[in-house]
């Protein structure tokens, strides 16, 4: 008979990927009273499914198994957790995700607790996030739309103007939102004082459009047509003068403006706000690359092609050496990218728990930084993971039924969505770049210069990797000194030699910061990516102590270790195998090359009996996988059965 994959087994591991209490209670609400109507998504017309969806995020709302919008500061972790185990159709968690992590979240963190009585004190009236506009997505600074107060009324006015600053790709904006969070340039006394958040009514209690707001729908998109995105118009809208999101600046009666905080800080803190949202992306892209895997593997188990001629039995696709070098990797990178998400989470929560301004400004660097790399690094890999998943599964790899085709057309998006990828790392590469020159600038002339020699000639050196240049056994290159002393030695030196060539056309050729960078954008991206892979070794490597610490006497430990540490040395080569940095700065020469090729094979063949029992570890609800080759209780004859004689026959007439 077909083979049908194994009962899951679990772990403590389980535990550490998925922590969240709730989620077997959430995850059969959502089997049991959503399920059905989720799977009539995709058969529905254009704009039924956008009130389909609507209908159902209002259901969900009523439930007992949300969040309270409390939850957002004092227990993160909660609202983290329900975001990433809804497990259902992309639409109506992106609807939810503007909801909790950006409306509310704004209101939470740039409000004050009359804002938080009067908008968040009911979860059903939904709410939409509105920044980008249709000629301004990543120059924030430069959003076109006004709110002006006006002096007489003692109003806020607001106006979308020249017709390239109207809001677009607002979600929940056509079919679910009443209110929304405006950003625009707040100008008082004709002077403009730069972005500030306003919540504004978008609609009545009965659902009618306020007077002076035109929205209309985008149009069709690449995927995730359920979700309801909105292009906004405001024509001379008038708010009232308390709906100023007034935590880092306020606007008085007669008009006088008034903020504590510089304008860089108080900028920063209000695009802070906005990294809730960036973490919940990259939470997105982890649960797309988890059921993609998820699906291939479980299929490359049970599907048989051709005979091994000694034993005359089937031959597993999984048994092939390259479809467990096409697999393998991807899940030890998913893996990987798990545990530094969950160093991402703990660093954003000390954000927003902590009360000294000092540490708090701090904080905000790190989690922009953690969270601008994990959000790229994550969404990237859930685009990768969806398209090999999709080839190794052949031909019934293309078949809509089995949800891969679908899951690429919903996940196009995050690597666009809340900041453009690789916009994000150069931003991160400029705050590495902004402490490097903070660095420097703290050293006197000729403690600045010996550094910069220093840097120059003695990185190998000090990281260990000259006296290691020649050895090419296992347990050399598997080690953490190794892998991490490498991706170190990445991070540092494309930093300096970045430094260095913006040095000379800044200072030498007197050549504009702007255009400067410009030109050095891929050397810009190279040392973001560098930084975001070592990152995540980093939390990796602390993740292997912490359970070696706290689960040492469990029976699974010993399984358990041996092939995390497999994967984190599968993971760690291939980031130094896939760049020819490594081998044009000598870390390796070829003969070391070779030796991590061949160690990159053997990895993937020691992990490979374990697969099945490391996608089981992620918890995800079967219900997912019903209908498709992930399908723990159907083989491929049973998703594909042989019609009934009472169905009916493809019979035509060509009236002969």
């Amino acid at each position: 008979p077909p083979s049908k994959c194994p009962p899951a087994t679990k772990s403590f591991l389980a535990s550490i990927l998925n922590p969240y209490p709730e989620k077997h209670r959430l995850q059969q609400w959502v089997g049991g009273h959503l399920l059905e109507d989720i799977k009539k998504i995709p058969e529905m017309p254009y704009m039924e499914s956008k009130h389909h969806v609507d209908m159902l995020m209002r259901r969900f709302l009523d439930s007992d198994v949300v969040p309270s919008f409390d939850d957002l500061l004092e227990n993160p972790e909660k609202v983290f957790g329900f975001m990433e185990n809804i497990w259902a159709e992309g639409s109506l968690s992106v609807k939810l995700s503007v909801h909790y992590n950006l409306y509310a979240m704004m209101i939470k963190l740039l409000g004050n607790e009359d804002h938080k009585k009067r908008f968040l004190g009911n979860l059903k009236d939904i709410g939409a996030f509105l920044m980008t506009e249709l000629y301004t997505g990543t120059d924030v600074k430069s959003l076109g739309t006004t709110i002006t107060y006006d002096n007489n009324k003692k109003v806020f006015v607001i106006n979308t103007g020249d017709n390239k600053n109207q809001k677009y790709w607002i979600g929940n904006s056509l079919c679910s939102a009443r209110y929304g969070v405006v950003f625009g340039s707040l100008v008082c006394g004709n002077r403009n004082q730069g972005i500030h958040a306003f919540v504004v009514e978008l609609r009545d209690a009965n659902g009618k459009l306020k007077s002076g707001v035109f929205i209309r729908d985008c149009g069709r998109k690449g995927g995730l047509n359920a979700l309801d995105n909105g292009a906004i118009w405001f024509d001379s809208v008038e708010i009232p003068r308390e709906n100023l999101l007034n935590k880092y600046a306020d606007v008085s009666e007669d008009g006088a403006y008034h903020s504590d905080v510089k304008f860089n800080r108080r900028f920063a803190l209000h695009i802070g706000a906005l990294l809730f949202a960036r973490i919940g992306v990259g939470s997105g892209g982890m649960s797309y690359s988890k059921v993609a895997l998820a699906i291939a593997l479980r299929f490359s188990h049970q599907r048989t092609q051709f005979v091994n001629p000694k034993t005359g039995e089937g031959i597993r696709i999984i048994d092939y050496d390259l479809q467990q070098y096409r697999l393998i990797p991807l899940l030890a990178e998913t893996y990987a990218a798990s545990f530094f998400q969950h160093y991402v989470k703990r660093v954003y929560i000390q954000y927003v728990k902590e009360e000294n301004e000092e540490k708090k400004d701090e904080l905000l660097k790190q989690t922009h930084l953690m969270a601008s790399i994990s959000k790229a690094q994550i969404s990237w890999l859930g685009l990768r993971a969806i398209d090999e998943s999709r080839e190794c599964c052949g031909g019934q790899g293309y078949k809509f039924a089995n949800r891969l085709v679908h899951l690429r057309s919903e996940a196009d998006i995050l690597v666009t969505l809340d900041g453009v990828n690789h916009i994000l790392l150069m931003s991160v590469a400029q705050i590495l770049l902004g402490e490097y020159t903070k660095e420097l600038q703290d050293r006197n002339f000729i403690s600045r210069s010996m550094y910069l020699a220093w840097e120059k000639a003695s990185d190998l050196l000090r990281q260990g990797l000259t006296m290691s240049y020649y050895q090419s056994d296992s347990a050399h290159l598997c080690s953490d000194s190794f892998i991490i002393n490498a991706l170190d030695f990445r991070k540092e030196r494309l930093k300096h030699t970045l430094a260095t060539r913006l040095y000379n056309r800044i200072v030498k050729n007197k050549q504009a910061p702007f255009l400067a960078f410009n030109e050095c954008a891929v050397h810009v991206v190279a040392l973001g990516k560098a930084y975001s892979e070592f990152s995540t070794m980093k939390a990796y490597q602390k993740m292997l102590l912490k359970i070696k610490r706290i689960h040492k006497r469990d029976p699974d430990y010993k399984k358990v270790i041996r092939v995390l540490r497999d994967m984190f040395s599968l993971h760690g080569l291939n980031c130094i195998l896939k760049d020819n940095f490594f081998l044009e700065n000598s870390v390796i020469g070829s003969r070391k090359s070779k030796a991590i090729r061949r160690e990159v094979l053997r990895l993937v063949k020691n992990i490979t009996p374990h697969s099945l029992f490391l996608i089981d570890q992620f918890d995800m609800p079967e219900y997912i996988f019903d209908g498709t080759l992930g399908s723990k209780t159907e083989s491929l004859e049973d998703l594909n059965p042989r019609p009934d004689e009472d169905e009916p026959r493809a019979d035509l007439d060509w009236g002969q």
